[in-house]
This record gives C-alpha cells, sequence and structure tokens, in this order.
C-alpha cells in the first residue's frame, strides 16, 4: 500500500488540541461540552445532545483524518470531552435571548450559529460568541436575516398587523421592545377579541418575530410542571383560544412574567429534584378578558382586537405570504429600537412607575428613539387608558368589587362598621346566584380577603379603605370605607 493511501495516524490527545473542549454545568444541573470546528464554537448537552455529538466527532473525524469510522477514537474523544465538562464552573444557557457584557444577543437558531449581537452603537450579525451558549428546543425555528431598507417599527408593524387601532399598533410594538430585553420583567399580554378578528393569527405574528417554533401557539398546559418545561423550553410562551384560566395557572403566570422557580423531582421513581429557574414574556388569546384575578391583572397588558369585516378579511395563505415577506424588515426596525433604547434607558425617567416599572422605562426609553415611530408621549398615554380598563375589569370580576362601590354612592362616599354588618348589607344587595357561587364570601374573614385583592384597584378609583378594632368589649375589626377622588 503506498504512503497516500494510508489514513493518518493520530492521537486523542491531537484530536482534543483541535476541537478545544470547554465544559460547564447550567442552571438546571446538566453538563454542556463546547466544541471548536474551524473557529467555529459548537455546545452539546450530554443529557440531551448525544447523538449529534457523537455525529460531530464522527464528522470531525472523518474529514481531518479520514478516521470516522474508528469507533474506538470517537468513544474515546467523547469520553475526554464529557469529563471535562462534567468537571466545569457553572454558566447559564439562555434560550434565544441573552444579556452579556451591557449587550443584548438574539439568537437566529441558523445552523451556521450566527446571533445578532444588540449595542448603543447599532447592531450586527456576528458568529456566536465562544463565551456565550444558547439553548435550542426541537421546536424552535430560525428566525430570518433582518434585513431591507430602515424604516420606522410603527410602519412595519402596521403593514402586518391588520389592524387600524392606534392603542394596539402602540401596546403591540411595546410589547414586542420588552421581549426583546433579557433584563426585564414583561407584562402578561391577554389579547382579546370577537370571534373573527383574527386573535390567533395576531398572536402567532407576534411570536414569530421574536421566538419562532413549530406550534407558535398552544392549549393550556394541564399542570404548573408542564407549564414550566414549556416556558423553559422556549422564550416567548403562547396560549390559544383560552376560555378560562385556572388559578393555579394565574399564579404560576405571575412567577413567569417577573422571575421565579419551579422544583420537582426528576423522576416519581427517585427522590432527585429538578429545579426550573425562568422568566418568560407570557400572551394569551381569548373571546373575553380570562385574566381576572388581581395578582395577575396587575401584571397584565390587555390588547382588544375589532371583528374584521368580510371586506378586510384574507385567506391564511395571503396572511401568511405577507407576513413571510416583511418578517426581516420588522426584525430590523425593532433591533433599531432596541439599541436606540440602550442608548436613552440611563435617561428615560417618567415622572411615575406603574406595575412593570423596568418595562414601562424601557418602553419609554425606545420611545425616545426615531426608530420607534410613534408621536411622543403616545405610549404613555396608550398605556394608562389600559390600566384604567384593568382595575374596571379587576373590580367586575370580583363577587364584591361593584356591590362595595354601589353602597358607598348610597352613603354619600363613607361608610364604617364591622366586617360582619357589611357582609350583611353587601349579600343583601347581591342576587341569589351571586350568594350561592362558591366565590361568594361566606364569613366577614372570607370578606375581608376579597376585599384585600381588589384594595389595589379600588384605591386606584379613589376609595380608601383602613381598619381597626372597636372599642367595646368585643374588640370587632371595623373597617371604614372612604370615597375620595383618583389614587
Amino acid at each position: 500500500m503506498s504512503d497516500s493511501n494510508r489514513t493518518p495516524k493520530v492521537t486523542v490527545a491531537q484530536v482534543l488540541d483541535l476541537l478545544r473542549p470547554e465544559g460547564f454545568i447550567d442552571q438546571r444541573g446538566r453538563a454542556w461540552v463546547t466544541l471548536e470546528d474551524g473557529g467555529r464554537t459548537r455546545s452539546f448537552c450530554g443529557s440531551q445532545d448525544g447523538h449529534a455529538l457523537k455525529t460531530f466527532v464522527r464528522r470531525f473525524l472523518d474529514e481531518r483524518f479520514g478516521r470516522g469510522d474508528d469507533t474506538s477514537m470517537v468513544k474515546e474523544v467523547l469520553s475526554a470531552a464529557l469529563s471535562r465538562a462534567e468537571l466545569g464552573s457553572r454558566r447559564d444557557v439562555p434560550v434565544r435571548l441573552a444579556s452579556l457584557k451591557e449587550r443584548f444577543y438574539l439568537d437566529l437558531g441558523r445552523h451556521d450559529g450566527a446571533v445578532v449581537e444588540i449595542a448603543t452603537s447599532g447592531w450586527d450579525i456576528i458568529a456566536m460568541p465562544r463565551a456565550l451558549t444558547f439553548e435550542r428546543s426541537t421546536g424552535m425555528l430560525p428566525l430570518p436575516l433582518p434585513s431591507g431598507e430602515r424604516r420606522d417599527l410603527r410602519t412595519e408593524l402596521s403593514a402586518v398587523l391588520g389592524n387600524d387601532d392606534e392603542d394596539t399598533e402602540v401596546l403591540s410594538a411595546a410589547y414586542l421592545i420588552g421581549c426583546m430585553n433579557p433584563d426585564i420583567p414583561v407584562p402578561v399580554l391577554e389579547v382579546v377579541g370577537p370571534q373573527g378578528s383574527a386573535k390567533t393569527s395576531f398572536t402567532g405574528k407576534l411570536r414569530n418575530l421574536v421566538d419562532p417554533n413549530i406550534a407558535p401557539v398552544r392549549r393550556v398546559p394541564k399542570d404548573e410542571r408542564d407549564l414550566f418545561i414549556i416556558a423553559a423550553n422556549s422564550w416567548l410562551v403562547c396560549f390559544d383560544n383560552v376560555s378560562s384560566l385556572p388559578a393555579w395557572f394565574s399564579d404560576a403566570a405571575c412567577t413567569l412574567a417577573t422571575g421565579g422557580g419551579y422544583a420537582t423531582r426528576k423522576l416519581y421513581s427517585d427522590d432527585q429534584e429538578m429545579v426550573i429557574q425562568v422568566r418568560r414574556p407570557v400572551m394569551v388569546n381569548s373571546i373575553s378578558e380570562v385574566v381576572t384575578r388581581p395578582d395577575l391583572r396587575d401584571r397584565a397588558l390587555t390588547i382588544r382586537l375589532r371583528r374584521i369585516t368580510a371586506e378586510q378579511r384574507l385567506t391564511e395563505e395571503e396572511v401568511w405570504r405577507s407576513f413571510c415577506a416583511r418578517q426581516s424588515h420588522i426584525l430590523a426596525a425593532l433591533l433599531d429600537s432596541v439599541s436606540e433604547a440602550l442608548i436613552f434607558r440611563d435617561a428615560a425617567n417618567p415622572p411615575q412607575l406603574p406595575r412593570m416599572a423596568d418595562w414601562f422605562r424601557w418602553v419609554v426609553a425606545a420611545s425616545e428613539g426615531p426608530s420607534f415611530g410613534f408621536p411622543s408621549g403616545l405610549f404613555e398615554q396608550a398605556y394608562a387608558r389600559n390600566r384604567e380598563m384593568s382595575r374596571e375589569v379587576a373590580i367586575d370580576a370580583s363577587p364584591v368589587g361593584r356591590h362595595v362601590l354601589a353602597l358607598m354612592t348610597e352613603n354619600s362616599g363613607s361608610w364604617s362598621g364591622t366586617m360582619t354588618k357589611l357582609l350583611n348589607l353587601l349579600s343583601r344587595r347581591a342576587q341569589e346566584s351571586e350568594r350561592r357561587s362558591p366565590d361568594w364570601p361566606k364569613s366577614p374573614e372570607a370578606l375581608r380577603h376579597a376585599i384585600d385583592r381588589i384594595a389595589p384597584d379600588l384605591a386606584s378609583g379613589g376609595l380608601n379603605i383602613t381598619s381597626g378594632r372597636s372599642s367595646g368589649r368585643n374588640h370587632e375589626r371595623i373597617a371604614k370605607l372612604t370615597l375620595g377622588g383618583p389614587q
């Protein structure tokens, strides 16, 4: 056999010198290994990407040394690489978006590993930095390369959202800008509208602009565990055609919106704990408001869609063809606006900060830049109107909210007495069907809890509630209600 036909000699040490394996442990306790091939890095999760890691090593050996069929060498390289991973330091592995050294990075989900780096100087498409690793779930789809003529975000969005309501447009833009900042909590977005208002396609478009997925909108999962698993594998979580939200979902959505963890057993057969620590933007769509619990309502943003007329209606194919044609342009405009928000974020100091203050201030910063495209102050005005409507929804959803307000009107804006007396008065006002409802308070203590839940919404409308104890022998709890101006 001639020398030219011999397989070149190579040792495992030589292969490792070329691949430069590094290892680390992610926030969920999983070992990852990072390899280099021609200046490009690839990261693999040992417990999930075993087949892909083996294929990568086999292909590398075949292309470099013609040794791809050397099972023994493949096994030794894999073993050495994974051993380094197990001994690695801790590193967070984000999904889709990351923050690093005052810059944001958007994973485009492409095979070439390209990411968008966003800074105050603008944005650029670069190779994946070695210090950064993104997780890619099975259903994740790539984003298009942002491109096209620079037009403002308002102009680009209006071309595909198909809604001529100014509040809807500016709040949609504000939500997307919030979704592009991995460092802040973002309100839960509730999209409501009658049948035929294209709620599903509207929410699907918003998700596909930031975090496209094989299943962009889904049904509400059966329990909290499934919800957190969905969130761990996506950046933007979207649920479709929701008729009602169980209490556990409202509580979990609050946790997802502001950041928190969920712990459960890894397997039902052992006592190993799996902890999922995430903060994610959440969307739901429904015919009427389903975000009614005050704690979640306070963290929510509601967009209301109008019914599409027969003259306005398009086929599904036409809708998505138009969207795909504009997607890269919208992404470019969104990136421009995010870059400008980074410029103005330290100078943005609104006189008053509502709940979800970080998101509010971030959007105000973006509105200072020309790429936002909306008139100055329009976002703040639209959000104030949205908050007022949310307060009304929370009070209406409460079993006692409207009855308390009606009682105050009848008593010239002032009332005081025991919780027992207040419960009797409200019960006489309520219809029999309301009193029979499981939500109706059956005791003075339950009434106090019901009022406490909507106290911030009542206070925003000018109703102040204080409590104390009577001076009598029983020292009963006394409530004092005073209706003044809006707070």
